[in-house]
């Protein structure tokens, strides 16, 4: 009986721990110098785009060269979403705990679309729900209470932001952010012109499905 060769993607303990450090310090490593980075940076110079677009290599390469050459090809040039200067359209705001959770979710790799396979995460998210329903009526908008107070605290960091960029106080914006932010927006709406939006709220028709309201964008 012969026996089948373990697949290159089944890595032992003690690499998974010491990969899994390596981006864990990789990206603390990101966030930590947020403020400090460049909303953004483009401009790809053409050895960059040249070694991005060349054949891969016919032998291993290492996870220190990789995970380098993503850092300096790949995610130098981008923006910054996360950036508290970053204004241009409504970005994502990962924290290191989101990004952990994330990360656990993806690594467990849970199917939460039905009960009997995933009762554990199912149960959680029920239970999320269910401590907010217990808080009385108008819960639901406590929820949304919750996301404005995460907008709130960008607000704050914003304005924090600003004091540290007066004269004085040993920090300064560089000039193109601003400029370019503005245009990152006009550049956005322009390609995505909304000619009208309305919200409505139609009585159904006998025998259907009440709507509780629509929204008509056309292009």
């Amino acid at each position: 009986m012969t026996t089948r060769s373990p697949s290159p993607l089944d890595l032992d303990h003690a690499t998974m721990q010491r990969l899994g450090r390596q981006v864990a310090d990789a990206v603390a490593g990101h966030l930590a110098s947020l403020r400090d980075q460049r909303v953004l940076t483009n401009g790809l110079p053409t050895a960059t785009r040249q070694r991005i677009a060349a054949p891969p290599d016919e032998t291993p390469v290492s996870f220190d060269h990789l995970l380098q050459t993503l850092q300096t090809d790949v995610f130098s040039y981008s923006a910054r979403e996360s950036h508290p200067r970053f204004m241009a359209y409504v970005p994502g705001c990962p924290s290191f705990p989101a990004v952990m959770g994330d990360w656990l979710a993806t690594g467990y790799n849970f199917f939460a679309g039905v009960w009997p396979v995933a009762e554990g995460p199912n149960a959680v998210e029920l239970a999320v729900l269910e401590w907010f329903r217990q808080t009385g009526r108008g819960y639901q908008t406590r929820m949304n209470n919750v996301l404005r107070a995460f907008v709130e605290s960008r607000r704050r960091m914003r304005q924090f932001d600003r004091r540290r960029a007066q004269p004085g106080h040993g920090a300064s914006v560089r000039p193109g952010d601003r400029r370019r932010n503005r245009l990152g927006g006009l550049v956005t709406a322009s390609n995505h012109t909304v000619n009208s939006i309305r919200l409505r709220q139609e009585a159904p028709p006998s025998g259907q499905r009440r709507r509780l309201g629509e929204c008509d964008a056309q292009p």
